[in-house]
């Protein structure tokens, strides 16, 4: 049996005579004594554990220590990870540098804002009106560029151009505005005694119970909508009220301050929308023309179109009888092909030419939805067109073109290679090909893996087929592929997948190389011949732009 350590030994008398370990009586080295030594080893060394646990306050105090510096260093790594992050994000000719402009003059510490209108400054709003508006508004949505301006909305729906270059802001619609006259009351402005015209007072409460939907192309003008449909009615077959209230004159009349002077008082500020245009009329569809202050709307199951904002008179685009729907999707396309909120209605890029979708309402199945409110003493009940899965009879929609100068509506011929097959309307847009403006229509089928590109004209009246493609195995079409489509006078740009040496297929801008006879009539059209511009390992999600004069295209990509 091996010796015992001399100085182990030594240090076991030593705690023995200090009184921290409980052993007796020294125990000889012999072999028949080796079993207790074990057990003495034991002892010590457990004894110099539970000493040294002590010497530190505890387990449980040390234990708390580290569990403190742990998180401690990972609280300092998060911060420096998220300082790196913020340092080496880009922010130059991005939307977030603008959200970051906008945000420091939204929140800036002036006690009044000022505002830029013909080259003079005048103050807008009050101190108290000013830190409202700093501290309700802290971002902007809706952005867009007209020239070297930004138009952009608030939160509140407030419709603002921001001049990037020196950073000045005109108010083009201001609820805020009407908040005002409906808080300090109307009889304050509009007092019986003043010879203003009560048309005018009407007009103010109109915009103090109406929403901006929407401004005109030359921003003269913006359309105001009031739901007039019940709340569950309202995520199915929503019906609202729309106005058109005149931006010019508003602006002029908040900021001269021409309240109280009925000399410089327009004869009306707001004008109705509808057949009669009366506040009685509901409307399911309100867009303006993409050039101009024209409209077309939506009521009683038809479309109709004014040539001005001011017009009194409207006349009928659409025709059919009373089973027939027009410009309006139904469940399946808005909410799983052109998304939720969307109107089938497109105005050509000169404005001259209008498309709208149609479809008969007796061939389509519905669905029922019943409701149940609290104050409401029997159920609602919601009709839905819906088509239940296999569905022999989806929804079928045909293309409507009309011409404005004309007034001449003709329903397209779609000439795709079998009719006799449900297609699905996968996207819609319009063209300048040779200075015609076409619509180019395209088309999927059920399973979603053949599509077929047709140009329609409303001179020919029909869609004529140009391009066909089949999608690789356990690849499908996908209707944004087709959102962002974009066409020149001998060209037509969109995304299609394209398989690399790797065995993957990858989004990638497909050109379809039109040809066309010396007729240019849409009959004459040849079949297009593709090829892929892009290549590589990534997939390109929107085509941005395209400039003729450098033949350069922007575009964006997933890496």
């Amino acid at each position: 049996m091996p010796q015992l350590d001399p100085r182990l030994w030594a240090r076991m008398e030593q705690r023995q005579s200090s009184g921290l370990n409980t052993i007796t009586s020294h125990v000889p080295l012999t072999p028949d004594k080796s079993f207790r030594l074990s057990k003495i080893v034991y002892k010590y060394f457990r004894g110099c554990f539970i000493d040294t646990e002590l010497g530190v306050g505890g387990a449980q105090k040390r234990y708390w220590k580290r569990i403190s510096t742990v998180l401690l260093v990972i609280v300092i790594a998060c911060s420096l990870i998220a300082l790196v992050v913020f340092i080496s994000t880009p922010r130059a000719g991005s939307i977030l540098s603008l959200r970051k402009i906008l945000k420091k003059w939204l929140l800036e510490d002036s006690d009044t804002m000022t505002t830029t209108t013909k080259g003079s400054q005048t103050p807008a709003t009050t101190t108290a009106t000013a830190r409202r508006f700093a501290s309700a508004r802290s971002s902007a949505s809706n952005v867009r560029f007209s020239g070297k301006d930004t138009i952009l909305f608030d939160d509140d729906g407030d419709l603002w151009r921001l001049s990037l270059h020196n950073m000045e802001t005109r108010p083009l619609f201001r609820s805020f505005y009407t908040q005002i006259w409906a808080n300090r009351g109307l009889d304050e402005h509009c007092p019986a005694s003043a010879k203003r015209s009560t048309k005018i007072c009407s007009d103010y409460k109109i915009l103090s119970t109406h929403w901006h939907h929407g401004a005109s192309p030359d921003l003269r003008f913006s359309a105001l909508l009031k739901a007039t449909s019940r709340k569950v009615h309202r995520k199915f077959n929503a019906t609202y009220t729309f106005s058109i209230v005149n931006l010019e004159e508003l602006s002029r009349i908040t900021q001269e301050k021409v309240m109280n002077s009925s000399k410089k008082m327009p004869k009306r500020l707001v004008y109705k929308v509808g057949i009669k245009k009366t506040a009685k009329e509901a409307q399911r569809i309100f867009k303006w023309n993409s050039v101009g202050d024209d409209y077309i709307f939506w009521q009683d199951g038809h479309l109709y179109y004014s040539d001005t904002a001011e017009s009194t008179t409207s006349i009928q685009i659409s025709g059919g009888g009373p089973n027939w729907e027009h410009g309006i999707f139904d469940w399946v396309y808005e909410e799983e092909i052109f998304g939720r909120g969307s109107k089938a209605v497109w105005w050509s890029v000169k404005g001259q030419k209008l498309a709208f979708l149609s479809r008969e309402k007796t061939k389509e199945k519905s669905v029922y939805l019943t409701s149940y409110y609290r104050h409401e003493k029997y159920p609602i009940v919601v009709e839905l067109p819906y088509p239940k899965t296999h569905e022999e009879r989806l929804p079928t929609y045909t293309i409507n073109l009309w011409d404005k100068k004309t007034h001449e509506l003709k329903r397209m011929d779609v000439q795709l290679r079998d009719s006799t097959i449900f297609h699905y309307l996968y996207g819609v847009k319009w063209i300048v090909m040779n200075d015609e403006e076409l619509l180019v229509a395209t088309w999927a089928n059920r399973l979603q893996t053949h599509i077929s590109v047709t140009i329609c004209g409303h001179t020919a009246g029909i869609c004529k087929l140009i391009f066909e493609h089949q999608y690789p195995s356990k690849t499908w079409a996908e209707p944004s592929d087709f959102a962002s489509l974009l066409g020149t006078d001998d060209a037509i740009y969109m995304l299609l997948p394209r398989a690399t040496a790797d065995g993957n297929s990858y989004q990638h801008i497909a050109k379809l190389m039109i040809q066309m006879e010396s007729s240019r009539s849409i009959k004459g059209l040849n079949w297009a011949n593709m090829s892929f511009l892009s290549l590589g390992n990534f997939d390109v999600v929107n085509i941005e732009s395209y400039d003729k004069g450098t033949d350069t295209m922007e575009l964006m990509k997933n890496l």
